[in-house]
């Protein structure tokens, strides 16, 4: 007797399943049955129809949006950061693994012997140490200051060689024109040094920070910009931030660097920094901002270098590799050569 062929099962959607069908039927992303199954499901409910146009019009619509593309300075900077965290946690994941090396419980596992004649050495060093450690301590000498400077009290030059900064930060004045700043400083014992912009001591730890690039990250080198730029006025700060707009290995470093120095074209190593970052500097965002400060510098007639300037823009109007660089160009060459027939 031969046995029936069962039918194959069909299948069935709900109301409910088409919260998670509807996209995928939209994407095209559902095998035939299941397609099948939507398509008769909805041919018999208004409602699900309604979602579902209202899913394809969305789609639709989210089709024919522009998408922002990040800014190079952004992106740049985001790039630098992860680089920066990748250094910091391959730096302590060496001393973890030192750190793990040295535990007591660790080295007394693997060297009994030893660990039991390092722990009577100890014993006989603190039994003679002792007494003079409980000691108490003897009253200064006259003329001899006190005490140790406490903690939250202004750093002293001296010590700052030997100190990590932490962080730094503006304090808000009624001047905004001269802010203060303070400059928290990690050494034997925390300290903070406060002052403003005017004070060499305050002024030379921001320069330092800010083109030390071994020691410092960069969004503490950016901190330490931010606030230096407000006195792009002295020269020694100017002379500082050209060296960054060179050197610096993060390119939105480099960035803000440059709009601190624009309108400081005057100076000729501004002149030639601007020149220098528009035809070497691989980042389009700062060769951007170079054009920029130097449409600024070609807006005074009597301003030096002028042709040298112009030949500059002329290189990058026929040979840079971003359009946005060369149109830019081109439009500060337009700018001279409307000035002069008016």
């Amino acid at each position: 007797m031969n046995e029936r062929t069962p039918l194959p099962h069909k299948l069935e959607i709900t109301c409910a399943d088409m919260e998670r069908f509807a996209a995928l039927y939209i994407w095209d992303e559902l095998e035939p049955e299941p397609r099948a199954a939507v398509e008769e499901h909805v041919a018999g409910c208004m409602a699900c129809a309604a979602r579902l146009a209202e899913e394809r019009d969305f789609t639709l619509l989210a089709a024919q949006r522009k998408l922002e593309e990040p800014s190079v300075t952004l992106l740049a900077q985001c790039r630098s950061e992860f680089s920066d965290a990748l250094d910091q946690r391959e730096a302590s994941g060496a001393w973890g693994r030192l750190r793990n090396l040295l535990r007591p419980k660790r080295w007394f596992s693997l060297h009994p012997a030893w660990s039991a004649a390092g722990c009577i050495v100890a014993g006989l060093v603190v039994g003679a140490m002792l007494p003079s450690l409980l000691r108490p301590p003897q009253p200064p000498a006259a003329g001899q200051s006190a005490g140790a400077p406490q903690a939250g009290a202004t750093a002293s030059p001296v010590s700052l060689n030997a100190a990590q900064v932490s962080g730094i930060s503006m304090i808000p004045t009624s001047d905004p024109q001269h802010p203060g700043v303070e400059v928290r400083l990690v050494a034997e014992r925390p300290e903070v040094m406060r002052g403003s912009l005017d004070d060499d001591d305050v002024r030379q730890v921001l320069l330092q920070v800010m083109q030390d690039t071994a020691r410092f990250h960069s969004g503490l080198r950016m901190d330490s910009l931010d606030l230096l730029r407000n006195r792009a006025d002295f020269s020694d700060v100017r002379q500082a931030l050209c060296e960054v707009a060179r050197n610096d290995k993060n390119p939105a470093v480099r960035l803000k660097a440059l709009e601190a120095l624009r309108g400081y074209g005057q100076d000729e190593r501004v002149r030639r920094t601007m020149m220098d970052a528009l035809q070497r500097d691989d980042n389009p965002g700062a060769r951007m901002e170079a054009i920029r400060a130097l449409r600024v510098l070609l807006e005074d007639p009597e301003s030096p270098d002028q042709a040298e300037v112009l030949k500059v823009l002329q290189d990058r109007m026929n040979h840079d590799p971003n359009n946005g660089i060369r149109l830019e160009s081109a439009a500060a060459i337009r700018q001279v050569g409307a000035r002069a027939r008016y």
